[in-house]
């Protein structure tokens, strides 16, 4: 129905033996899910935000080129006021891809690239 609450959360929830996060690592399966995350986010976005806007966290899921490439489009065009990457792995890529971002989208007030989060929540 277009509904969401204050944002979105993409997360991977999973400890070592030692109690340590562990971060997904990417596999090129994933991309059709990350597509459908990008083309939910831009429809979304062009039918149902009215003046709403949203904030999109991913924690502890690896995000290469590859996913940020399929990201970017949709997070320079959607209402999105915050975006959170947490234990992404590539905080290189990330920060690039937060810096076109940022340039693009008007709506966004806010970017945090985190090591670790452990105890944040939307």
């Amino acid at each position: 129905m277009g509904t969401v609450s204050e944002g979105i959360e993409i997360k991977f929830c999973l400890n070592d033996e030692d109690g340590n996060r562990i971060r997904a690592h990417h596999d090129e399966l994933l991309l059709p899910y990350w597509k459908e995350c990008a083309a939910a986010l831009r429809h979304w976005s062009e039918y149902y935000a009215d003046e709403s806007s949203i904030k999109v966290f991913i924690r502890f899921i690896e995000t290469p080129n590859a996913v940020l490439d399929v990201q970017r489009p949709a997070f320079e065009q959607s209402r999105i006021k915050v975006i959170l990457f947490c234990g992404s792995g590539h905080p290189g890529d990330t920060a690039d891809f937060a810096r076109k971002v940022l340039q693009m989208n008007h709506f966004l007030t806010e970017i945090a690239l985190l090591r670790s989060c452990s105890l944040m929540r939307i």
